[in-house]
C-alpha cells in the first residue's frame, strides 16, 4: 500500500512555545553528514536562536532541501537533542511521523533512497545554486507504507548493515592513517624535516606535464579495442591506481594530448590536487591531470605517491596555489615543491609495507562492496 508522504508526517510542523531560558542543541548544515550522522554538541539558548532558524524535536527526520546538499544525501533523524529539542538551518525540512502510521526510521530510509532523491531533484525551484525542493512536492510524494511490525523488522536490517558499512568504512580509514604514520615514523614530517634527509625541488628529479585534450574531443573518441587509453579525471576512484578507463581515442588524438605509460604518477590539478594517482596503463591524459615521469632507480612509486598525498604535504600545495574558485595546480607550482630523497632501499622497505596494508584494505573493500550491495538491493525492494 502506498501513500502520500504529507498524510503520515507532518512537513514542517509549526513551534510549540518554549521557554526561552531553556537550552537547546544547535544544528548547522555542516552538523549533519550524508551517512546519517548528527552533531548535537553546539548548545545554545532558545532565546538565541528561535528566531530565523528551523525548530525540530527528537524523533523528527532532517532532511537537506537545497542543492547540492538534498542531491547528496544529507538527512538524519533528530536524536539525543539537549532537551529533546534542536534549532537549525533553514535549509532543512523537517518530517515529523504520525507515531501511530509511520515509524522515524522508515521515514529517514526512504528519504534516502536514489530514486527518491533523483525525482526530488527534477522537481526543484529556483534559480541555479539556490534550488529548494518545494514542501508541496514532498507532501503528495507517494511512500510505501507497510505495517509498524513489518517497518520495524525492515529498519532493524537496514540499520545493522548501515552499522557495518560504516565499521568498514571506518577500518579504511585506520589502515590509510597506518600508512601515514609509518611513513612520519621512517622519514619524519617533511615540514621541517627532523631526519635532515636530502631535499631538493620536484622539478630537478622528475619531468612534470600537463595533459592536453583535442577539439573537438568527440572527433577522436573511438569504440574499438585498437584506441589508446584516454585517461579522465573521471576514470580516478578513490585508490591508489588507475588501471581501465571508460573512452579511448584513437592515434591521432593522442598526438594532441599528452601520452603516459604505465608506472607513472598522475596529479589532478584542481579541486582534488593532493591525491596522486600510479599507472597501471599506458595510454594519454586529460588536460586536468599533470604527469610525474620519473627515475624508477630514485624513486618507489609508493614512496612518492604517498609523499605527494600525506597532510602536511598538502598543505604546502595549498600556500602555493592560485584562484578563488578553483585552486589550480600547474605544473610550475609542482615543479618547486621540495621532495624528500632518502634512499631507494629505504623508500622500498616503505613500499612493502604499503603493498602489505593494500592487501587488508582490499578484503575489507571487499567486504565493503558486498554489504553495500546487499544494502542497496533492499533499499531497492523496499523503497523502489
Amino acid at each position: 500500500m502506498k501513500v502520500k508522504l504529507g498524510d503520515v508526517c507532518e512537513i514542517n510542523p509549526k513551534r510549540t512555545p518554549e521557554d526561552l531560558s531553556m537550552n537547546v542543541s544547535f544544528i548547522p548544515m555542516q552538523s549533519v553528514s550524508e551517512q546519517g550522522d548528527i552533531d548535537t554538541s553546539d548548545i545554545r539558548s532558545i532565546k538565541e536562536v528561535c528566531k530565523g532558524f528551523t525548530a525540530f524535536v527528537d524523533g523528527d527526520v532532517l532532511m537537506a532541501k537545497i542543492t547540492p546538499c538534498m542531491e547528496n544525501g544529507k538527512g538524519a533523524i533528530a536524536s539525543g537533542l539537549h532537551n529533546g529539542i534542536g534549532y537549525g538551518s533553514t535549509e532543512f525540512h523537517v518530517l515529523r511521523p504520525n507515531r501511530d502510521l509511520v515509524r522515524s526510521g522508515w521515514i529517514y530510509y526512504f528519504t534516502k533512497g536514489k530514486l527518491f532523491r533523483i525525482n526530488c531533484e527534477k522537481n526543484m525551484t529556483g534559480s541555479a545554486g539556490q534550488k529548494r525542493v518545494p514542501k508541496s512536492y514532498l507532501q503528495r510524494y507517494p511512500i510505501p507504507l507497510p505495517s509498524l511490525a513489518e517497518q520495524d523488522k525492515k529498519i532493524t536490517l537496514l540499520n545493522r548493515l548501515r552499522q557495518i558499512i560504516i565499521l568498514y568504512k571506518s577500518q579504511l580509514q585506520k589502515l590509510d592513517e597506518l600508512v601515514k604514520s609509518r611513513f612520519m615514523e621512517m622519514f619524519g614530517d617533511p615540514k621541517n624535516n627532523p631526519k635532515r634527509l636530502q631535499m631538493k625541488p620536484l622539478g630537478e628529479v622528475c619531468t612534470i606535464e600537463r595533459g592536453g585534450s583535442p577539439r573537438p574531443i568527440a572527433n577522436f573518441i573511438t569504440d574499438s579495442e585498437e584506441g589508446i587509453n584516454w585517461i579522465k579525471i573521471g576514470d580516478a576512484d578513490g585508490t591508489r591506481y588507475i588501471s581501465t578507463t571508460a573512452e579511448k581515442i584513437i592515434p591521432e588524438g593522442v598526438k594532441k594530448s599528452r601520452t603516459v605509460q604505465a608506472g607513472d604518477l598522475i596529479l589532478s590539478n584542481s579541486m582534488s590536487f593532493g591525491h596522486p594517482y600510479i599507472l597501471k596503463i599506458d595510454g594519454c591524459i586529460h588536460d586536468g591531470w599533470l604527469v610525474l615521469h620519473f627515475d624508477h632507480e630514485m624513486f618507489d612509486a609508493l614512496y612518492l605517491q604517498t609523499y605527494l598525498g600525506i597532510p602536511d604535504v598538502y598543505t604546502i600545495f595549498e600556500s602555493m596555489v592560485s584562484g578563488s574558485v578553483v585552486n589550480n595546480l600547474n605544473s610550475e607550482i609542482v615543479k618547486k615543491l621540495p621532495v624528500l630523497m632518502p634512499s631507494i632501499a629505504i623508500q622500498q622497505q616503505f613500499a612493502a609495507f604499503v603493498r602489505q596494508i593494500d592487501k587488508s584494505k582490499f578484503a575489507v573493500r571487499q567486504a565493503l562492496d558486498k554489504t553495500q550491495q546487499l544494502f542497496d538491493s533492499l533499499m531497492q525492494e523496499y523503497f523502489g
